[in-house]
């Protein structure tokens, strides 16, 4: 059966600065307006399957009530060392019931950097006789031609396709 599917960075407050959105309205990072706005938009959207990212608590508990109304369920994450976001899965009741979810907190440190806090939330939604392994996460950025021993995305990426393959039925068939 087909289904719909929708990935979204929302923008955490505690990440907003003015100056790194210099042409966007001052009533759209004002979190009163925004998170509202982005509770009814997703609802709008229809997706059966919505991942999200940089997504703090008082925002997640908005939309989980809102798509709660549309018929949705959904889980939440926080990223490690101090973070104040993390990834929200949500999934439509009538399409995918929830097998199971897991947190990976990705261990990213080496010598030439400290951990990221970054984390993937792995989730097996059961669809029929199928299941479906949905990994949602936010890697960290780096930086244009760093060097590889500090380079987070990598290992990240690599940790989360073996995360998936050996601890998710929908991933190791």
């Amino acid at each position: 059966m087909p289904f719909t599917a929708l990935t979204c960075n929302v923008l955490a407050d505690g990440y907003i600065r003015r100056d790194w959105y210099p042409l966007t309205p001052d009533l759209w990072l004002d979190p009163a307006r925004r998170h509202p706005a982005l509770a009814e938009h997703l609802a709008a959207q229809g997706a059966d399957l919505l991942c999200l990212q940089e997504v703090e608590t008082p925002l997640y508990a908005l939309i989980a009530e809102r798509l709660a109304r549309a018929g949705y369920a959904g889980e939440h994450v926080l990223k490690g060392a101090g973070k104040p976001d993390g990834c929200a899965t949500f999934w439509r009741r009538d399409v995918f019931e929830r097998q199971n979810g897991t947190r990976l907190e990705f261990a990213d440190a080496n010598a030439a950097r400290g951990a990221s806090g970054h984390i993937a939330l792995i989730t097996t939604l059961r669809q029929g006789e199928r299941l479906l392994g949905v990994a949602n996460t936010h890697i960290k950025w780096d930086a244009p031609k760093l060097a590889p021993e500090k380079s987070y995305a990598p290992a990240q990426i690599t940790e989360v396709l073996a995360a998936c393959v050996t601890s998710d039925p929908a991933c190791n068939g």
